[in-house]
């Protein structure tokens, strides 16, 4: 029979093989032969060449806009700065703000993801890889779709059409945690009104499920009404092929406004100073002095002060 069938193709694991077999009293039970190709078959058998393919393994890989985008072989005790030369591999077209670690958990069997920046080489070479790894480097397109009024409008319907169910809590993890092993969970599906998310051009919104929750939505919500979003835009290419990582780069966003070139929300990791965030929204708008320029900047544990711009450290 699987002569007729031309063969078997050069994934098959032909010890694996099971045929379904109709008993007298009507019910069906499955057969291994077991790498016999000489078993006997009877008329109703259904016979399943199964594949030797498994998962993936001894590998991690580079994705996104860099020069060296790929997959590259795994080796023990290799961090990410020796694959990694930020002067070397960087585009010009790069967001070094904020790149994003994609995680298989053994114990859970689900992907975790933390983040990182991309202004510092000392600190890529404190992250050490694992085997299926998977790193994401962001384009300046991906980041002009998170500030797009496409995005703030959708982020308000959420917030308007939020119900008293509770979703729980969302775990924020610390990024400085990686030698550790923390990372944070990633999660998808989200269904709305204002924007058909099956149409090809927003498949990135279906990730803002892990969004949906009070008082996380509101705050989220508040980022956005810092600046004017003007642009309607679709989801980049590269956020519809891996929409999970919209949630993280929204989260980790920090508004920018006043006199720089392009106010909107960064995403940064923890290494990211004031001057980086500052550049990275085009540095001033119009020109003035330096020595006289003043910036307010909000931090949690200590709220709003006021910084000369040698300061913005």
């Amino acid at each position: 029979i699987i002569s007729y069938a031309l063969g078997v193709n050069a994934f098959a694991d032909i010890n694996n093989i099971s045929i379904a077999r109709i008993l007298p009293s009507g019910k069906t039970t499955v057969l291994n032969p077991n790498g016999d190709l000489n078993f006997s078959l009877k008329n109703g058998d259904k016979i399943t060449v199964n594949s030797q393919i498994g998962e993936k393994t001894n590998y991690f890989s580079i994705n996104g806009r860099v020069r060296n985008a790929g997959e590259y072989t795994f080796n023990d005790n290799k961090v990410l700065g020796d694959y990694l030369n930020l002067e070397r591999d960087l585009l010009e077209s790069t967001y070094v703000g904020l790149a994003v670690l994609k995680r298989f958990n053994p114990i859970s069997k689900s992907y975790n993801a933390f983040t990182f920046d991309l202004t510092n080489a000392n600190r890529l070479s404190k992250i050490g890889l694992f085997s299926g790894d998977q790193i994401f480097i962001f384009s300046k397109e991906d980041i002009e779709f998170i500030q797009s009024k496409t995005l703030a409008q959708y982020i308000a319907s959420m917030n308007e059409n939020k119900d008293e169910t509770s979703y729980g809590e969302l775990e924020l993890y610390d990024p400085s945690k990686l030698a550790a092993g923390s990372i944070a969970e990633a999660s998808t599906l989200k269904k709305s009104a204002e924007i058909d998310i099956n149409k090809s051009n927003y498949q990135c919104l279906s990730s803002l499920e892990s969004l949906n929750k009070k008082p996380l939505l509101s705050f989220l919500e508040s980022k956005f009404d810092t600046f004017s979003p003007v642009n309607d835009l679709s989801c980049s290419d590269f956020l519809n092929q891996n929409p999970e990582l919209l949630p993280v780069l929204i989260v980790n966003s920090i508004p920018v406004v006043g006199n720089v070139r392009f106010p909107g929300i960064y995403p940064i990791g923890k290494g990211v100073d004031g001057r980086n965030l500052f550049n990275l929204a085009g540095g001033f708008l119009y020109e003035t002095s330096i020595s006289n320029s003043s910036f307010e900047v909000g931090i949690k544990s200590a709220g709003f002060n006021e910084y000369k711009f040698n300061d913005l450290v």
